[in-house]
């Protein structure tokens, strides 16, 4: 996670927080290939790998040694969505 997001998850309003704390129950501080294919509305993995392997998501996704397949941070994903609610800026 970069430092701004970093400073936001710091700074997370109430109900960033409660979503956060939600995810982490259910999936952990690592977000796997099913739950990210549903939560950025993929038709399938294989079309969520070729997004990650593009690098056209809009959180990072990394590969864990040992592990198979691609892995977002949650805290990321919840930053991420947070954004989704932030009114545009115009400056």
């Amino acid at each position: 996670m970069d430092a701004d997001a970093s400073e936001r998850c710091r700074t997370m309003p109430a109900a960033g927080q409660a979503r956060l704390d939600d995810l982490l129950a259910r999936h952990g501080e690592l977000m796997a290939v099913p739950e990210l294919t549903l939560l950025f509305k993929f038709r399938s993995e294989r079309a969520f790998r070729r997004a990650a392997q593009a690098g056209s998501l809009p959180v990072a996704v990394l590969r864990v040694p040992g592990r198979k397949g691609w892995f977002a941070q949650t805290r990321d994903v919840v930053v991420w969505l947070d954004s989704l609610s932030e009114p545009a800026r115009t400056d």
